[in-house]
């Protein structure tokens, strides 16, 4: 467990308090939700391969 405010930038994970921010207790607003999380994720990965020398 860490308290470093700065973890989520520096994995591309900011954009997580926008998706958290917008949740609402409607089936399309949580979907939508689990969609930009996934999106968010695959881009954040992505870059960490390039970072890493990944493929």
């Amino acid at each position: 467990m860490t308290n470093e405010k700065r973890l989520p930038e520096r994995a591309g994970l900011r954009g997580v308090d926008e998706i958290l921010g917008a949740l609402r207790p409607r089936p399309t607003v949580l979907l939508r939700a689990i969609t930009d999380a996934e999106t968010l994720f695959d881009e954040a990965a992505a870059r960490s391969c390039v970072h890493e020398g990944g493929a």
